[in-house]
């Protein structure tokens, strides 16, 4: 868990900006589709997912954690927003920096008492060596429980990325993988006991968003992923040894939201933009690239640009968050969507033979759904077993009291697989 000191900009340089050390740099932009920022500082580069403000609007967070000049790019797909520097100085008197739970409170380095903002979203959890492991987003450290009721929290041992969004943890051998999303190529961290040993890297070949390895019973590793409302959610077969993809990716889910209500965006499923803000949207993108004399052609095929950009700004869902669970045979490709966002944010769930499909939609969609009450959403999650044939499903919920994207997690017992309740076979 990690803490934020007030913006600090103390005036303007040769770079831009100067920040304390951390400080915080916000930016805010017009965009749709999925937009990061880039942050370098010599060796050190972090790559941040920006968050909507509003309808059209994100903004993009980031603290550096060390001196010196920081080099930045924001985009949302291939396209540069805006590119600049900042100088980050030392902290100066009061700037406690990075804080950790203690007791009921939370302190900084020096013992004090700290006001926090935390984030944990996008849970992925196992039972390891006799315990629960849960990996969110953005707490920079993972949790552990021995009956999911009383947890502690753990700062991560090694250089592994802490900001990264949505890691996945499984267990591969006598290891404990981890892996998270980034737009460059993705390495993945393994180590035989998280509490006590460092995580080691494995330089990896591809990037990826919201992955989800998998270990069937044959010994081979799977990697899905995905986080988009204009691709697909992925998969390929990896290597053991070095974790190289082993052939091409497959798309193996595809929005369908024509067919499947539960997939239609918008609170309560309510479409957000007209078809008269979608087409203007897209015209400012095009407007855009002629002003700055950038040809189509490079784009490739017009009509095919088109249907992407319609995507990017209409009302396609965003499929993201999936998660592999076998079954008496099956495979069972869990997947979040319409948009954390929204109170019918869920999960849903598609069913094959083997580990790369073919994939058919469970009868039962979504299987994880809360739209209503205080709390709303249940989706991006994992489904684990909790000894004894039980299972459980624990997934994101939005409060959004604080902050549009304030969330909690949310946990959910399964009768079983196959139960008769809201489970994962879809034969209920």
């Amino acid at each position: 868990m990690k803490g934020y000191v007030e913006k600090q900009i103390v005036d303007l340089g040769d770079h831009g900006e100067q920040i304390e050390q951390y400080g915080i740099f916000e930016s805010t932009e017009r965009a749709e589709g999925n937009v990061i920022g880039i942050f370098s500082c010599e060796e050190t580069r972090i790559r941040v997912k920006a968050f909507v403000l509003d309808e059209g609007e994100v903004m993009v967070r980031f603290r550096p954690e060390r001196t010196g000049i920081w080099e930045y790019r924001i985009q949302a797909g291939e396209r540069i927003l805006r590119e600049g520097s900042f100088l980050c100085i030392q902290a100066g008197e009061g700037n406690h920096g990075p804080v950790s739970a203690a007791g009921f409170g939370v302190r900084d380095r020096e013992g004090n008492l700290c006001r926090i903002h935390k984030e944990a979203a996008d849970p992925s959890m196992i039972f390891f060596k006799g315990s629960y492991y849960l990996f969110p987003s953005m707490s920079a450290g993972f949790y552990t429980s021995g009956d999911l009721i009383s947890w502690e929290r753990h700062d991560f041992l090694g250089n592994i990325p802490i900001y990264d969004y949505a890691p996945d943890v499984r267990m591969i051998g006598e290891y404990l993988y981890v892996c998270a999303s980034s737009t460059g190529d993705c390495s993945f961290y393994r180590t035989r006991d998280p509490l006590t040993e460092p995580f080691e890297e494995i330089r990896g070949e591809i990037p990826f968003w919201d992955p989800a390895l998998f270990q069937d019973e044959d010994g081979r590793i799977y990697l899905y992923w995905g986080s988009s409302n204009a691709e697909p959610i992925y998969g390929v077969e990896l290597e053991p040894d070095t974790m190289r993809p082993v052939g091409d990716k497959l798309g193996l889910i595809e929005a369908r939201e024509e067919e499947l209500g539960y997939e239609r965006i918008g609170e309560d499923h309510v479409p957000p933009r007209t078809e008269e803000e979608i087409q203007a949207s897209i015209q400012a993108v095009i407007r855009e690239h002629m002003e700055e004399g950038k040809n189509p052609e490079n784009y490739g095929d017009p009509e095919e640009m088109m249907k992407k950009l319609r995507r990017w700004f209409g009302n396609s869902p965003y499929l993201e968050g999936p998660w592999m669970t076998k079954y008496q045979g099956k495979y069972y490709l869990q997947y979040a969507v319409t948009g954390t966002e929204y109170n019918v944010y869920s999960d849903g769930v598609y069913v094959a033979d083997s580990p790369l499909g073919p994939f058919t939609a469970a009868k039962n969609n979504p299987f994880s759904y809360k739209p209503g009450g205080f709390i709303t959403g249940a989706g991006h999650g994992s489904t684990f077993e909790a000894g004894q044939g039980n299972y459980w499903h624990i997934s994101t919920m939005r409060i959004s009291k604080n902050h549009s994207f304030e969330r909690r997690l949310g946990f959910f017992p399964e009768e079983g697989i196959c139960g008769r309740c809201s489970c994962l076979c879809g034969r209920c």
